[in-house]
């Protein structure tokens, strides 16, 4: 129906038999999906809470807002989010490739690879007379690759130590780090290397004796 379709240039058409190796045949019957199906996505409803939809539109607005499945599916593409922030006025957003991307910018997805790190706050665990000698550290977490390492840096008063070690294959096992040093202060920093990536749940538990200078 040419008031329907409409056709593609003749040079495309040439390019495309050139590049795919393909003759006038291959195009003379057409039997796949050509995408006219009804959109249904009532087995994936919108799961966002209403007060986030209300901030949506109201960043928007009513013309730029919508949560029908046509409109939903238009949009499907891209990546998933795992984590999200802004800083300078530029929305940064972490796929699940472990890759920073910033919105609205390029043309790809590959973003840059992230070198993330988890830093606890100096702490003298409201005692600051007391000393606190560290026995071990508890994680409890997966390794995405066998080789994906865990760096922890532990600082104890002025002493860093730094422990590399590999977390379980499986998040029901617990990796006990046996730990040194002693000091009042304390401070963790736990990293990845070379783009290696793991996963921690539930945090991480310290275990440690405290007591008073005696002399």
């Amino acid at each position: 129906d040419p008031e329907f379709f409409k056709f593609p240039k003749e040079s495309l058409y040439k390019m495309m038999k050139e590049v795919f190796k393909l003759t006038d045949d291959d195009f003379r019957e057409y039997s796949d999906d050509i995408g006219f199906d009804p959109v249904d996505l009532s087995d994936h409803p919108v799961k966002l809470a209403q007060e986030h939809l209300d901030a949506l539109k109201e960043i928007v607005g009513e013309e730029g807002f919508s949560i029908s499945d046509y409109d939903r599916l238009a949009v499907a593409y891209g990546f998933t989010a795992y984590d999200i922030c802004s800083k300078g006025g530029t929305v940064y957003l972490v796929n699940e490739n472990r890759c920073v991307c910033r919105l609205d910018e390029g043309t790809s997805y590959d973003g840059a690879p992230v070198n993330a790190y988890w830093q606890t706050p100096k702490t003298d665990l409201y005692d600051k007379g007391g000393i606190k000698a560290m026995r071990a550290l508890y994680l409890r977490g997966q390794s995405d690759d066998a080789d994906s390492a865990t760096l922890i840096d532990v600082t104890i008063g002025g002493c860093v130590t730094t422990y590399r070690t590999l977390l379980p294959k499986s998040e029901n096992d617990v990796l006990e780090v046996p730990l040194q040093n002693e000091g009042r202060t304390f401070c963790m920093r736990i990293y990845n290397e070379a783009g290696g990536s793991f996963t921690l749940k539930s945090g991480m538990e310290a275990e440690f004796d405290a007591r008073r200078r005696s002399e």
